[in-house]
């Protein structure tokens, strides 16, 4: 844990522009995983789709995504094979794990990697979608963690800013991770501002 903090310092210092864009780039975010539409991806020349799931499809320790994530995955695999979509989160439960493979049987799930920023779960889905980095997105709603992963890949990123939270039924975590986002931004804000 503490090596991966060191780790995660060093590389902000790093890629702190990078990151300041994130928050000031309207083209870089979004509030919801909801309003990027196939046009959006197709529009960037985005072709593989990374998802983070805790924020972005789902509150904190949800085993599937919402209903309407889940329509909105539904509607976005229609338009583009899910062989090209990619779960890659911190937090791979096994009930998780057993419902992705199951709903979306041909999406490639990343586990067993350094948790983000690490970049190796990206770089494993790079060599596995054979796919030119420009042409890979990961959509995460942290910045020190997914959007440095993305900064430390060279692949796209696309920063959630309003992330899906319970407070009524996880009101601690939930709480843990708004302030960590919270933090996140207001670092990324004097570093690169």
């Amino acid at each position: 844990m503490i090596k991966r903090i060191f780790y995660t310092i060093y590389h902000a210092f790093k890629h702190k522009k990078k990151l300041y864009a994130y928050l000031v780039d309207g083209h870089l975010r979004s509030s919801k995983v909801t309003e990027l539409t196939p046009a959006y991806f197709k529009q960037r020349a985005l072709s593989y789709i990374i998802l983070d799931f805790d924020g972005v499809l789902a509150n904190h320790g949800a085993i599937q995504p919402l209903k309407k994530v889940e329509r909105w995955l539904d509607k976005l695999i229609k338009a583009m094979p899910e062989a090209e979509f990619a779960l890659f989160t911190n937090k791979p439960s096994a009930a998780r794990l057993a419902y992705f493979q199951a709903r979306f049987p041909t999406m490639t799930i990343i586990s067993g990697v350094p948790k983000k920023p690490y970049p190796d779960g990206l770089n494993q889905l790079l060599s596995a979608f054979k796919a030119p980095k420009k042409a890979v997105v990961l959509v995460d709603d942290r910045l020190l963690t997914g959007m440095l992963a993305v900064c430390l890949a060279g692949i796209q990123g696309i920063y959630i800013t309003e992330p899906y939270q319970d407070f009524k039924k996880n009101r601690g975590v939930e709480s843990f991770f708004a302030l960590l986002r919270k933090t996140e931004r207001v670092a990324v804000r004097w570093l690169g501002g």
